[in-house]
């Protein structure tokens, strides 16, 4: 997901580029088509940004994961005895 977050942010920088470089040129009916679709592509950042951080909650607070972290420690422990 990271890695399409910052193919996305590249897009979204370009798209602002091709906006100012519009707006010089005068072309704001193309400006505005750009602007339109930026709004896009930063909205489907922003969500797969929440989508991370939903999941980064969820690992956070899962049994399976809790056990794991349990066990690790047990043997962390066993080890230092050796």
């Amino acid at each position: 997901i990271q890695e399409k977050i910052n193919q996305l942010i590249a897009v979204l920088q370009s798209l602002t580029m091709q906006r100012a470089n519009a707006i010089r040129l005068g072309n704001l009916s193309e400006a505005q088509q750009i602007a339109s679709v930026a709004v896009d592509v930063d909205a489907k950042i922003h969500e797969l940004q929440q989508s991370i951080m939903q999941q980064n909650n969820e690992l956070r607070h899962s049994p399976i994961l809790a056990l794991d972290c349990s066990i690790l420690l047990h043997a962390q422990e066993h080890l230092f005895r050796l």
